[in-house]
């Protein structure tokens, strides 16, 4: 992703977050870095999970992405989402399966074996109560549609910062 780009789609997420939050203008500086904190973050985490390093911010196949990881045949097309409540909107969710159908349908036709699948990773700030049940209804929503294998870990933005920054 060129960094106008990457700068688009961070101005559009803190947006997202402060009209969902009700919060002034003058909330955006500390919003985005906790957004850009939180998205590193999060990937971090899936380079430990995975054990793959991740290339951040890229295109495939003229899809931008959050990041994107190779092994073998298998690409893997990641995208962040923050979420403020408990629920993914379905129009969120529809826009990224467009997305990574596209990147399938430019692979394939490249390298018909390659096998494209999609890590959704999912920043909250919920309560474990409202996390779990949010999980379970986020499952039934993700394979409803999914045109790819999909996994959607979800990280609770105060334990990855646990998990990074103290010492």
């Amino acid at each position: 992703m060129t960094p106008e780009q990457q700068k688009r789609k961070l101005n559009l997420a803190v947006s997202a977050i402060m009209n969902a939050l009700g919060l002034p203008e003058s909330n955006r500086p500390d919003v985005r870095s906790a957004y850009v904190i939180a998205e590193d973050l999060a990937l971090r985490q899936i380079e430990i999970i995975y054990h793959l390093p991740l290339l951040r911010h890229r295109v495939l196949e003229g899809v931008p992405l959050d990041a994107v990881a190779i092994k073998g045949k298998t690409i893997s097309c990641i995208e962040v989402e923050f979420l403020t409540a408990p629920e993914f909107p379905p129009e969120r969710l529809a826009a990224i399966y467009d997305k990574v159908d596209y990147a399938n349908q430019r692979v394939k036709l490249l390298h018909p074996d390659a096998k494209i699948m999609l890590v959704l990773i999912l920043i909250t700030q919920l309560s474990p109560s409202d996390e779990e049940v949010f999980h379970k209804k986020l499952k039934k929503q993700i394979r409803a549609h999914a045109p790819v294998e999909v996994d959607a870990p979800i990280f609770n933005f105060e334990q990855l910062q646990h998990t990074f920054l103290n010492e």
